[in-house]
């Protein structure tokens, strides 16, 4: 029983080695001066390439907030709806709404931020 303990420990040594070592193996297939044409798709080309890529990675950014921000609006009326009349839970979702609305703002400002700043390069 302790040989297996001993060796269950050793496992994810070995788990670590092997997903190190995988991509050796897949990068070892081409020789020097043998590596695949540089017109594959996914590769920059231009600026425009980067300035694409940089546009998605910001919209997605972009969309994680928005969606963040109508969850702190939604939460917001669930505890003003759930509050019962007190104080301190009409306050805290009044609170939660205010700063789901800021979110929103932010949001939207900064897409126009964005496409301002996009259009002055391009």
């Amino acid at each position: 029983m302790k040989k297996i303990i001993k060796y269950s420990k050793l496992l994810p040594w070995l788990i670590a080695l092997n997903l190190f070592s995988l991509p050796n193996l897949v990068f070892g297939q081409f020789a020097p001066g043998d590596y695949p044409d540089s017109n594959v798709p996914g590769r920059f080309q231009t600026a425009d390439d980067v300035i694409d890529l940089i546009d998605r990675i910001v919209n997605y950014i972009l969309i994680a907030l928005t969606i963040i921000s109508a969850a702190f609006i939604a939460f917001a009326g669930f505890t003003y709806v759930t509050a019962g009349g007190d104080e301190t839970k009409v306050k805290k979702a009044k609170d939660y709404l205010v700063w789901g609305v800021f979110g929103l703002v932010f949001v939207v400002g900064a897409k126009g931020v964005i496409w301002i700043i996009f259009n002055l390069i391009s």
